[in-house]
């Protein structure tokens, strides 16, 4: 039975791969593959796997995201994003190897269950998200694809959302042109939160995930995306239409928090903040406090593996780019390796 089966015959379910993680069963759908709860069998650890499926396998741009997903994933080392653990293949099936978030919800499930959020959540949660972005940012990594469906939340400290930014299948990497990645004059990505330079030029940098920032801020605080509709209305709308203030359809919106997202909502992106670190500086001075705990405000600072991790793939750099392209050969490593050897020769 093929991968796009019922989930409850699911082919994969009850399989093991590699000899090292059970598959228990089927978690969320994304972008790119199925993702599947599943079982560390050399100490029992709840881990989730994104499996890439055989019928991809000659789908070359496919390929070439999963390859770009699993060297962003790997690259960023910060507690508001989802960690690579490690990654491999078995047989047919390439596969990503992530941590899991218990408890963890969907900013979109959260939105659909409770609409509007207070500001001071709002806050919080884009102070998280914004620490991420800096990370990813740094390393020349935009993400593109930064939805209400990307954004997961669940229980942190003191009461508070722990934000997980996930699915970086879509990222561009800054230095790389592959032009298999992206099709020319395609547009990837969730149109709600497409930023409109993207949509008439194709052009990317870090305020246009600052963009997307600002829509989710917005749709938080009003229970609604600022523009809907039909994919094709929406992308005009991000180029053509300017939504309301916040503080019109909602009395208790802070004054400053209205006009960091209107800023942040500018069509042009030179009049938006250059820099997603200097939004968490904003936001706190706003609220007058810290947005977090201290270690999810500070400067991005590298996970140590558990010792179960220890000399796994996710070792350096380096060391996840050379094993990666190992891992993808089975999938056609040809047709993903002149974009990563690309990206990490400049």
């Amino acid at each position: 039975m093929g991968y796009n089966s019922a989930v409850t015959n699911d082919p994969f379910i009850g399989t093991t791969l590699s000899k090292r993680y059970r598959i228990d069963r089927f978690a969320r759908e994304e972008e790119l593959a199925r993702v599947y709860r599943a079982t560390r069998l050399v100490d029992g650890e709840i881990v989730d796997i994104k499996l890439l499926p055989p019928h991809q396998v000659d789908n070359r741009q496919t390929v070439a995201r999963f390859a770009r997903e699993m060297l962003a994933t790997a690259t960023l080392r910060h507690p508001n994003t989802v960690a690579m653990l490690d990654f491999g293949d078995d047989r047919l099936y390439d596969y990503l190897v992530l941590e899991h978030i218990p408890n963890a919800k969907s900013l979109q499930d959260v939105l659909e269950s409770e609409m509007r959020l207070d500001p001071a959540r709002v806050a919080h949660i884009a102070a998280q998200t914004a620490s991420a972005l800096a990370a990813a940012h740094a390393e020349g990594i935009v993400h593109r694809n930064l939805s209400a469906k990307t954004v997961m939340l669940a229980p942190g400290a003191g009461g508070w959302d722990l934000v997980k930014i996930r699915d970086f299948g879509y990222a561009r990497l800054l230095k790389d042109e592959d032009p298999d990645v992206t099709a020319v004059g395609a547009v990837v990505g969730s149109p709600e939160t497409m930023a409109p330079e993207y949509i008439l030029e194709g052009r990317l940098d870090p305020r246009s995930d600052l963009y997307a920032l600002g829509i989710l801020m917005w749709w938080m605080l009003i229970g609604h995306p600022p523009f809907a509709g039909r994919r094709e209305l929406v992308m005009q709308m991000q180029t053509d239409a300017l939504p309301s203030r916040p503080s019109e359809l909602r009395r208790d919106v802070p004054r400053w928090l209205d006009d960091l997202i209107w800023t942040l909502l500018a069509k042009r992106p030179e009049a938006r903040p250059s820099y997603a670190k200097d939004l968490v500086r904003i936001l706190e001075e706003g609220v007058g406090h810290s947005l977090g705990p201290p270690e999810l405000m500070s400067e991005p600072q590298a996970r140590r593996p558990k010792p179960a991790e220890a000399g796994s793939s996710n070792a350096g750099k380096a060391a996840v780019v050379g094993l990666a392209l190992i891992g993808l050969s089975i999938v056609g490593v040809l047709i993903a390796a002149g974009a990563l050897l690309f990206i990490v020769s400049q």
